[in-house]
C-alpha cells in the first residue's frame, strides 16, 4: 500500500466490540497510516458524510439504528464515488445465509459474521482494499485509453499543418450535410478560398515560411467561423468551409469577415513579415435559380466562382448572384503584400 494515499474507510461506531475491532485493525500497528478511518452513528449521518468523505471502503451491518444496511449498500452503488471504487464489506451480527446472499446480490463485495476472528476480518478488509485498488487502476487505464483513442481519432481527420479538417473527413461530412439539407429543406452554403499569389511566399522566402503562413491562416479561419461550420484544407493554399444552416447572405458575410481578417493580419516569423489576401467562391443550395444537385456539384460551383474571382483581379468574393471586390490592405513599406 502507498503510505502517501491512505484508503478512506467509513464505518459505524456502535460503541461496542465492532467499533473497537475496526480501530484495532485499521488504526493500530505498522499499517495504521494506510487507512483514514471515519465513524458515523446512523444511516442518515452516513449519507450526509458520504459525498464529502468519498469513502473507498464502507464497513456496514445489516441492522442499523435508523435504517437497513442493505439500503445504504444500494445507495452507494447508485451514487458511486466519482474518483474511486467503493468496496463494501458487511460485518454483521446477522448470521443467516439469507442476509449474506441478499447483501452480495445488491452490490456488496463481501459478507462475514462478527464472530469470525480478528485475523480473518482483517484479511477480508485488506482483500477488499486490494480489489478496490485494482479496480481504480483499471478505471485509470481505461480513462487514458479513451483519451488516446480520442486523440488518435482527431489526428485521422485533421490536416497536420493547418489543424483544419482533412479532405477525407470533409467529403464524408459534406455528403451527410447535403442529404440533411435536402431532406429537411435547410439552407446550406459552401465557401472556397485561395490565397492570392501564394507561390511568391515560397519563391521569395522558402517553403518553411509558406508552411508557417498556412498554419496561421488555418488559425484565422478557425477563429472566424462557428463551431458547427466545417473547415478543411482543400489542397495547397486552397480551403473550403461548409456552412450548415447558412443562406447565401450568411456565407457572404462570413467570406467578408475572413477576407478582412486575412488582409489585416501581419504574418510574421523570425525571417519574414508579410500580408496576404484571398479570393473567394461561394455556392449555396437554396435561393438561386439552378441549385446544385449533389454535394460534388456544390463544391464544383464554388470552385468555378473562385476561378472567376481569381481571373477578375483576385481579392474578390464571387457567388451565384453577386461579385464583391474587397478593399486591399496597404501595409507599411517595409512589409510585403503578396496581392500588390
Amino acid at each position: 500500500m502507498n503510505e502517501h494515499t491512505p484508503t478512506r474507510v467509513l464505518a459505524f461506531d456502535d460503541q461496542g466490540d465492532t467499533a473497537r475491532l475496526y480501530r484495532k485493525i485499521l488504526q493500530e500497528g505498522p499499517n495504521a497510516k494506510d487507512f483514514d478511518l471515519c465513524f458515523v452513528t446512523s444511516g442518515a449521518a452516513f449519507k450526509a458524510l458520504y459525498t464529502q468523505f468519498q469513502p473507498q471502503i464502507a464497513l456496514l451491518d445489516v441492522n442499523l439504528p435508523d435504517m437497513s444496511g442493505l439500503e445504504l449498500c444500494e445507495y452507494i452503488r447508485t451514487n458511486p464515488n466519482p474518483h474511486s471504487y467503493t468496496g463494501i464489506l458487511f460485518v454483521s451480527t446477522a448470521t443467516s445465509p439469507v442476509f449474506a446472499i441478499k447483501c452480495l446480490s445488491i452490490g456488496a463485495d463481501d459478507f462475514c459474521p462478527i464472530y469470525l476472528s480478528e485475523l480473518e476480518i482483517r484479511a477480508r478488509i485488506y482483500g477488499i482494499n486490494r480489489v478496490r485498488r485494482l479496480a481504480d487502476s483499471l478505471a485509470s487505464a481505461n480513462h487514458h485509453l479513451r483519451e488516446a483513442n480520442a486523440k488518435l481519432a482527431q489526428i485521422t481527420i485533421t490536416d497536420e499543418l493547418t489543424q483544419l479538417y482533412n479532405m477525407r473527413f470533409f467529403k464524408k461530412r459534406i455528403q451527410e450535410e447535403f442529404a440533411r439539407a435536402i431532406r429537411y429543406a435547410k439552407p446550406l452554403s459552401l465557401i472556397m478560398l485561395d490565397i492570392d499569389h501564394f507561390k511568391e511566399v515560397n519563391d521569395r522566402f522558402d517553403h518553411l515560411t509558406g508552411s508557417e503562413v498556412l498554419h496561421q491562416i488555418g488559425m484565422i479561419i478557425t477563429r472566424s467561423i462557428r463551431t458547427i461550420d466545417i473547415p478543411a484544407r482543400f489542397g495547397g493554399d486552397e480551403f473550403v468551409i461548409l456552412l450548415p444552416e447558412t443562406s447565401l447572405l450568411g456565407a457572404r458575410s462570413l467570406a467578408r469577415r475572413i477576407s478582412a481578417n486575412l488582409v489585416s493580419t501581419k504574418f510574421q516569423g523570425d525571417t519574414f513579415c508579410l500580408h496576404v489576401s484571398a479570393s473567394f467562391g461561394i455556392s449555396t443550395l437554396h435561393g438561386i435559380a439552378e441549385p446544385p444537385e449533389s454535394a460534388t456539384e456544390l463544391i464544383r460551383v464554388a470552385d468555378r466562382f473562385l476561378y472567376r474571382a481569381k481571373h477578375q483581379g483576385r481579392s474578390q468574393i464571387v457567388d451565384p448572384l453577386e461579385t464583391y471586390v474587397q478593399p486591399v490592405f496597404h501595409p507599411p513599406k517595409e512589409d510585403v503584400h503578396l496581392s500588390l
